[in-house]
């Protein structure tokens, strides 16, 4: 195996590995915004029920009203709760991504510099044969 084919390798595998973690923290951030989304409308309905409520006193006597108050707590907390973890995992997950791109430029700038000292090679070996006709020329 060669070293350009190495490194041909390798950069094809950082590429992956950065795809799926990225893939990764997008599903997270995607679930971030759902859990956020759900905590909003649940505060939405909450504050319409609250307003509906006030005008109905029957449901207010059965204790309907209680129970309602409860169960929104009790989904508040939850939703809050798998929030904290989402967004636990959303941390080291950004965490990878970075280490995985920092990983896919350094292997981005390796090929940069060995093409550029190919390029280099190959000048300096063009200018040794130009000087070498040429002197073979003269004699």
């Amino acid at each position: 195996m060669t070293d350009a084919s190495a490194l041909t390798d390798l950069k094809t595998i950082t590429e992956a590995v950065y795809a799926h973690r990225q893939l990764a923290f997008a599903k997270l951030v995607a679930r971030e915004k759902g859990l956020r989304m759900k905590l909003a409308n649940l505060d939405d309905v909450r504050l319409q029920a609250s307003a509906a409520t006030q005008a109905m006193h029957q449901m207010q006597s059965v204790g309907a009203d209680v129970v309602w108050q409860t169960w929104t707590e009790r989904t508040r907390t939850a939703l809050n709760l798998q929030l904290a973890q989402v967004l636990a995992a959303k941390g080291h997950h950004l965490r990878d991504v970075r280490q995985a791109h920092g990983k896919m430029s350094v292997v981005n700038e390796l090929q940069k510099e060995r093409t550029a000292g190919m390029r280099r090679s190959n000048a300096q070996r063009q200018l040794e044969e130009a000087i070498a006709l040429s002197i073979a020329g003269l004699r």
